[in-house]
């Protein structure tokens, strides 16, 4: 049960906010665990594909490896073999034009150099003192004779291996393929022969790699893809792959190694992660979205019309000053007004009748909605009794527009719309306002349909309001009124039918207050034209 606690918690949150934690436990956090899950199985896809990309990059090299090399192994194989090499090497010169006519003779290296563009040279080291040195043969110094490669090469007999080392001619680091020649039929020592490899061709195996690259012997960096530096491949920074090769006959060993970035292996997913959270969240707001739209379109509403139905029954309260039975009341009144009437009091009988249909109008009044033409005999009902209390004091006109008059019984109002309009005229104009002798107080409706709307207005020649009251009373009447300040007003006023215009039709809808021209006030209502 434990598992359960947060539900109290939950429950005591707002509606609002309770359906924004229901969508983060049952949308953000699901969505988030799949992108997750999918950022990590992508994340392994991507990895396996790189891992298949370098191995293919590493066997390529390692094959055009293999090529390069070979073709030196093929020269030093010739080379040992060939017997005009052998009596050039062995024949002792008497003068330097019997040496230039037998190089002359000698088109053997030169044959490979033009066949095999990855050979930068050959070199035969000789010991025969009458020969001269040319770019392919080498007479032997004694420096010559203390190099490790060279002193190797007499240690193996005939065995080739593979050194990098620096050219004495070509004054720069080469790969060289180094092997001592011997005369196959007497055994005599020729020299010691090395074949040197195009470091530019090496360079361009590596360069070809779309990730960094590099070529070592017995550990010792031959060449790298980028700058040449053997730092660019850094462990801490790569995922380095491997992989030993040996050429026969050959011993010595050539690793390849390949690396990729973690950055650039991880970029991807990274993007993707980048990708699915905005996925995520966007997915997220649209429906907090459509489910707040859902909130507005069915909770407000429904708060709205509970508010409606309270300011209407709070009105019929107002009305009565006690919960007293209607149909007992309007009998009561029916008998005042034949009393009245049997006494030939004919003015008091129509007052009675008149108040009796207000009162009845007022009372019966619920959510729905009423006729227009229903709605204005009530108004006319409430003037009749202004106009007993005032006498000639007061003139009144209700100006129906024809439009109008002909579809008096199809439009439908809210009750009890229009007469407190009359009404606010009354006690807050005419009644506050010292009527110089002769002038008349006058109030003037006009009901007309303009478009899709009802336009009802009310204007006066009353006290009115100066500015910074005519500011107030507009103030008034754009606050939200809850529910708690249904139930604290004093007076059913101008505010009360604002708010129930506005919950009702919707906030295009209510009341415009500005002065008459008269000098007094004039309400505009307007409503939407419900027909039935």
């Amino acid at each position: 049960m434990k598992r359960f606690l947060f539900l109290p918690y939950l429950n005591r949150l707002k509606v609002d906010r309770k359906l924004f934690a229901v969508c983060i436990l049952s949308l953000l956090i699901p969505i988030m665990l799949i992108g997750l899950y999918f950022s990590i199985n992508m994340g392994r896809l991507i990895w396996e594909n790189e891992v298949r990309q370098a191995q293919a990059n590493v066997d390529r090299i390692e094959k055009a490896l293999s090529e390069t090399l070979g073709k030196a192994v093929d020269i030093a194989n010739r080379t040992y073999v060939n017997g005009q090499i052998h009596q050039v090497v062995e024949t002792e010169y008497q003068t330097p034009l019997e040496v230039y006519a037998a190089y002359s003779g000698v088109v053997f290296f030169d044959n490979y150099l033009q066949s095999y563009n990855e050979i930068a040279g050959i070199r035969l080291y000789i010991e025969n003192q009458t020969m001269l040195n040319n770019s392919y043969f080498t007479r032997v110094d004694p420096d010559v004779k203390q190099e490790e490669w060279y002193r190797k090469a007499e240690a193996l007999g005939g065995k080739m291996f593979w050194i990098y080392r620096r050219d004495g001619i070509l004054r720069s680091d080469c790969l060289s393929l180094v092997r001592q020649i011997r005369n196959v039929n007497t055994g005599s020592r020729i020299g010691v022969l090395c074949v040197n490899i195009d470091m530019g061709k090496l360079t361009r195996l590596c360069r070809d790699s779309p990730h960094e690259a590099a070529i070592t012997l017995d550990g010792k960096v031959i060449t790298v893809s980028g700058d040449g530096s053997a730092s660019k491949i850094r462990v801490s920074e790569n995922y380095v792959f491997t992989n030993s090769y040996v050429l026969h006959p050959t011993t010595d060993e050539f690793q390849i190694s390949y690396s990729i970035p973690r950055k650039t292996l991880f970029a991807p997913v990274y993007s993707i992660f980048r990708k699915s959270l905005i996925i995520v969240f966007g997915a997220l707001a649209f429906a907090l979205g459509a489910i707040f739209h859902i909130v507005n379109e069915v909770y407000i509403e429904k708060l709205q019309k509970e508010m409606l139905f309270s300011r209407q029954k709070e009105m019929q309260l107002k009305i009565l000053s006690s919960q007293i039975n209607p149909h007992f009341l309007y009998n009561t009144l029916e008998t005042i007004r034949m009393m009245a009437l049997s006494k030939g009091e004919e003015k008091i009988s129509t007052t009675i009748k008149m108040l009796s249909r207000i009162l009845r109008q007022s009372l019966s009044s619920a959510q729905g909605t009423v006729p227009l033409e229903t709605e204005l005999e009530l108004v006319r009902s409430y003037l009749g009794i202004q106009k007993l209390r005032f006498g000639e004091r007061v003139n009144f006109s209700i100006d129906v527009g024809e439009e109008t008059r002909l579809l008096m019984g199809c439009i439908r109002i809210l009750p009890l719309l229009i007469q407190p309009l009359v009404e606010n005229s009354f006690v807050h104009g005419i009644e506050k306002k010292s009527v110089p002798n002769g002038e008349k107080g006058r109030i003037l409706m006009r009901v007309e349909v303009q478009g899709e709307s009802l336009v009802v207005e009310v204007a006066d020649n009353g006290a009115g309001l100066d500015t910074e009251g005519l500011e107030h009373v507009r103030e008034e009447l754009e606050k939200t009124l809850d529910a708690q300040t249904v139930y604290n007003e004093k007076r059913i006023g101008l505010a009360n039918v604002n708010q129930r215009i506005k919950l009702f039709y919707g906030t295009d809808y209510g009341l415009e207050l500005s002065p008459s021209q008269n000098g007094g006030l004039t309400v505009r209502m307007r409503v939407s034209a419900m027909t039935v």
